[in-house]
């Protein structure tokens, strides 16, 4: 698996282990999200998609006082109104397995373009509805 982390790390984002410590704050978050088996799932408007297992990155923002906080909360909660693309494929059953930030920057789709560019393949459209890039959910390799 190349490394996605490397990546991360040369943008500025760091990892986190305490989401609390994330209150007050705002930036740009990548969720690393593990799908354990090969499955299908609904995600709104963009239909039935399939997912291989391995590890995904979700990359979103937050740009309000305290969002990040209450953002990755709510990624990270079970009980949710499905409204955004990752919500689906969290209801789904893939599984947030770490968290990275950047705080205080907008860089959404400079990092998905940044792993985009680095080879990694992606799920087309997904989480992007409010930009042109091709994808927010990108694919970095096979479970270990």
């Amino acid at each position: 698996m190349r490394d996605f982390r490397g990546i991360l790390l040369s943008l500025g984002f760091k990892p986190v282990s305490d989401i609390e410590t994330l209150r007050g704050e705002m930036g740009t978050y990548v969720l690393v999200i593990s799908v354990e088996r090969e499955m299908r799932a609904r995600i709104g408007a963009l239909g039935e998609i399939a997912f291989k297992p391995g590890l995904y990155l979700y990359v979103g923002s937050a740009f309000r006082k305290g969002l990040l906080y209450h953002r990755i909360r709510r990624h990270l909660s079970r009980e949710k109104r499905l409204r955004w693309h990752i919500d689906y494929l969290l209801a789904a059953g893939a599984k947030i397995v770490e968290v990275w930030v950047l705080i205080g920057q907008r860089r959404e789709c400079e990092t998905a373009r940044a792993l985009i560019d680095a080879g990694f393949s992606y799920v087309p459209r997904f989480g992007c509805s409010e930009c042109r890039c091709p994808s927010h959910l990108i694919y970095v390799g096979q479970l270990r």
